[in-house]
């Protein structure tokens, strides 16, 4: 009751019921009949369904594939880069390597022999169904990591990661630092340095359709970085750039370019390398613990 007759809960509308596990009995309602819109406490609901038919120790592997044959050192057709969901092909459980996964995979290539890919390097996102974005989104969440778009093949959370950091005295340029560093976003900031003690006044946009990122606005002088996670479009083809470009720092190369696909594997694909994924009951940290929205998705 004092939790509710606090003043920033005057306008809100609120509701609940709170039973007792053991014999069902209600030890406390408020407004339990009413309808609303259930937002985050949804992913209770989400990850619980996900233990029962999955159980804590399930794994998502992600998988290099091709039909191709290798020979001296060549793969004579596409390699397929097979995402299944694994939401955590970024830094969470690597000590924030964001590219470790994808390091482990192209390892795991080149220990199977191959230095040269003939063919495509393909995204492939068909364990997934439907539609990247859910109907009812708003439009100026889906710039931001909490409004990332969903797909099978998705790589440190369909973000890039914008470290900004005051300059050494008022009117310099910010210190923007993006993890990863990559050719498939664009970077344009005319973020400055303001005067000590000013506000925070930095902006962030990123138009619906493409991956040019523009920063703006000041951060004062001495003030604590701050780190803005941008949500990228199209997540299977971030994957797969990011990969194509640790390929390459690891002497691999691809000759037929890059796409992604959510048709079906071609027959005879085998896998070449494989990465396991953490147990579900991890996940679920991440899930719950930062409501972590394309997680739950």
């Amino acid at each position: 009751r004092a939790a509710l007759a606090r003043p920033a809960l005057q306008t809100a509308f609120v509701g609940f019921e709170v039973r007792r596990v053991s014999d069902g009995q209600v030890l406390a309602t408020h407004e339990a009949g009413r309808g609303f819109t259930p937002a985050s406490t949804m992913k209770l609901l989400t990850t619980a369904a996900a233990l029962d038919a999955l159980g804590p120790d399930e794994r998502v592997r992600t998988t290099l594939e091709s039909a191709a044959l290798v020979e001296k050192g060549r793969l004579r057709g596409d390699l397929y880069l097979v995402g299944r969901g694994d939401a955590n092909l970024s830094g969470r459980f690597s000590d924030g390597r964001v590219t470790a996964a994808f390091e482990a995979l192209a390892d795991g290539l080149a220990a199977a022999g191959v230095s040269v890919v003939e063919g495509r390097l393909v995204g492939h996102e068909g364990a997934f169904a439907g539609d990247r974005r859910g109907r009812d989104w708003s439009w100026d969440d889906l710039v931001w990591w909490y409004g990332a778009e969903v797909s099978a093949l998705s790589f440190n959370d369909n973000c890039v990661d914008l470290k900004v950091a005051p300059g050494d005295a008022p009117g310099r340029p910010a210190q923007v630092t993006p993890t990863p560093l990559s050719s498939y976003y664009r970077l344009e900031s005319t973020a400055v340095t303001g005067a000590p003690g000013s506000e925070d006044t930095l902006e962030l946009k990123r138009e619906p359709g493409g991956n040019l990122v523009r920063l703006s606005g000041s951060l004062a002088v001495g003030a604590e970085p701050r780190t803005l996670n941008v949500a990228l479009e199209d997540p299977a083809r971030w994957a797969a750039t990011v990969f194509s470009e640790v390929l390459r720092s690891k002497g691999i190369v691809v000759l037929g370019g890059l796409e992604t696909s959510s048709a079906p594997l071609p027959p005879g694909a085998r896998v070449l390398a494989t990465h396991e994924g953490r147990p579900l009951r991890e996940e679920l940290a991440a899930v719950n613990k930062t409501s972590q929205n394309l997680h739950a998705e």
